[in-house]
């Protein structure tokens, strides 16, 4: 009788045991391998669901923005950005974000010039360039200038399609005179001339809507280089490198 009651508590205890065994295997596998491939897979719905807002709002337009003496402007740029025609040989485009505002157009080049001062108080101290493919004087630059004035230091941006005849831009550097970059560059002639004999020239340049240019030098240039890292800032230097003109 006593050896059918040990018999007895034994089985109790082994079917005890595969019972913890069986729930313990239950809660591994609920918490350490379904939770696991659940979260996965809502972590890559969502990493999808995101890429496919982003490509939407990056989807490109490809618009004929201006035409001038049978020279045309095309580029491209996203369906979240603004374009604004000023008048039928000028515009602006701004960035979603309201960040950052191109100024383009396309018009008799005359007039142009200007003084830099004295090259030895303007100065580059940031400057970056690619090639642009709409002729082989156009580059997409982005560049930072530091000049004296009234006994202070003040800082000046920009970025854009800029006319680097010679090649002067691509062969300076930082800590190289600033006037390097002038008023006429910022103008790309076309190979049409007008009635007024002068050449249609393109204008392609931006500005950060946020930031003040011509600001101080120790605030300015932080916030800039800040900027320019920006996915916006990215969006813009490749809606400048679409730009092309048709004649």
């Amino acid at each position: 009788m006593k050896n059918q009651k040990g018999s007895a508590h034994i089985v109790i205890i082994i079917v005890l045991v595969v019972a913890v065994i069986g729930l313990l295997g239950f809660v591994f596998w609920q918490n350490f391998v379904i939770s696991p491939k659940a979260k996965d897979a809502a972590k890559v719905a969502s990493t999808q669901q995101a890429e496919q807002s982003a490509a939407s709002a990056n989807e490109l337009t490809e618009t004929e923005a201006i035409s001038n003496d049978g020279v045309t402007l095309r580029f491209n740029y996203p369906k979240d950005w603004i374009r604004n025609e000023t008048s039928s040989i000028e515009g602006t485009l701004t960035s979603a974000d309201q960040t950052i505002q191109y100024n383009y157009s396309l018009r008799g080049l005359g007039g142009i010039g200007g003084t830099c001062g004295d090259p030895k108080d303007d100065v580059l101290v940031s400057l970056d360039w690619e090639k642009s493919s709409m002729n082989d004087d156009a580059i997409f630059a982005q560049y930072g200038r530091k000049y004296k004035g009234d006994g202070n230091s003040y800082y000046t941006y920009g970025f854009g399609l800029l006319a680097d005849y010679g090649s002067a831009i691509r062969n300076s550097g930082i800590g190289d005179t600033g006037c390097v970059i002038g008023v006429d560059t910022g103008f790309i002639k076309s190979g049409v001339i007008n009635n007024d004999n002068e050449p249609i020239a393109v204008m392609f340049t931006g500005h950060f809507m946020h930031i003040n240019n011509d600001g101080d030098a120790s605030v300015t240039k932080s916030l800039v280089d800040a900027a320019f890292a920006t996915d916006t800032f990215k969006a813009a230097k490749q809606i400048a490198l679409s730009a092309k003109l048709n004649q």
